[in-house]
């Protein structure tokens, strides 16, 4: 390009301007066409880079997935094998109801034995003294 001077521009000037244009524009469109292959091989790979991570992560997880859901169905099976049922816990408290019961009858049998005890104490001192009274008439 011509330096810059007041002068109009000829015919001539523009036509080298016009080829001057023409070439870097040709020589822009090559290193576009260029860069733009290069960005779409590196997508390319990076797509399938992140496709092979994706399907590896997915293989994983399926696989953590699967082995936790066996472990929580051992872990239910596990709780309704030692689980007490309605019925289980009904036997229970029916038996508890039932000791309570014997233990009550019980203690009333020891006070009355006690009671009997202390009862025939008396009786057996009054009856001492009742034969050693007869004894001395």
């Amino acid at each position: 390009m011509k330096s810059r001077d007041l002068t109009p521009a000829t015919k001539s000037d523009i036509s080298d301007v016009r080829d001057e244009l023409k070439t870097d524009i040709s020589n822009l469109r090559v290193v576009l066409k260029t860069d733009i292959a290069n960005l779409r091989t590196e997508l390319k790979t990076d797509i399938s880079d992140l496709r092979a991570e994706l399907k590896e992560d997915n293989r994983t997880t399926r696989h953590d997935l699967a082995l936790e859901i066996v472990r929580t169905q051992n872990d239910l099976s596990e709780v309704k094998a030692t689980m007490a049922t309605k019925a289980d816990v009904g036997k229970i408290l029916g038996a508890i109801d039932s000791f309570a019961g014997q233990m009550t009858d019980m203690q009333r049998a020891v006070v009355l034995r006690g009671q009997i005890l202390t009862e025939v104490q008396v009786t057996l001192a009054d009856h001492g003294q009742r034969i050693t009274a007869l004894e001395r008439c």
